[in-house]
C-alpha cells in the first residue's frame, strides 16, 4: 500500500497543494517553516483513521478529526484528500472540516478505509 495523491486545501499553512507521489520513495525537504511537518500531520490524520479500521472494522469509532484551529485563518474550511493504492486497487478517502457555521459540498469520506483495511488483514 502507498499513498499516490494527497490534496490539500486551507490546512495550517498550506492553501492549496496536490502532490503526486511514486511508489519507492518520497522524500520531503525544504527550510524550517517550509510546510513538511504539515504534510506528515496530514497523512497522519488520514492512517489513523486507516489504523482504526485495521484494529476493529466493524465497531465505530474515528480516527484524528482537523481541529478548528488547523484551519486557515479567514477560511471557511479545511479537507485533506488522499489516493491510496494496493495492488491495482485504488482508495480514495476525504477528510473535511468546517467553521461553525459554514456548509461545504463536498463532506468527508472514510468509507473506503473499510475496503482497505479488509483487504489489508486478508494477506
Amino acid at each position: 500500500m502507498f499513498i499516490k495523491k494527497l490534496e490539500i486545501e486551507n490546512f495550517r499553512g498550506i492553501s492549496k497543494l496536490t502532490l503526486d507521489m511514486d511508489r519507492k520513495v518520497t522524500i520531503f525537504c525544504g527550510v524550517n517553516g517550509s510546510g513538511k511537518t504539515t504534510l506528515l500531520d496530514a497523512i497522519s490524520h488520514h492512517l489513523s483513521w486507516f489504523i482504526l479500521k485495521v484494529r476493529r472494522s466493524s465497531q465505530g469509532g474515528s480516527g484524528d478529526q482537523i481541529s478548528l484551529n488547523e484551519i486557515q485563518n479567514g477560511k471557511s474550511f479545511a479537507k485533506i484528500k488522499a489516493r491510496f493504492r494496493d495492488g491495482a486497487e485504488d482508495y480514495f478517502v476525504s477528510l473535511t472540516r468546517t467553521q461553525a457555521g459554514h456548509k461545504v459540498s463536498e463532506k468527508s469520506d472514510m468509507s473506503d478505509f473499510s475496503r482497505l483495511a479488509d483487504a489489508y488483514k486478508q494477506k
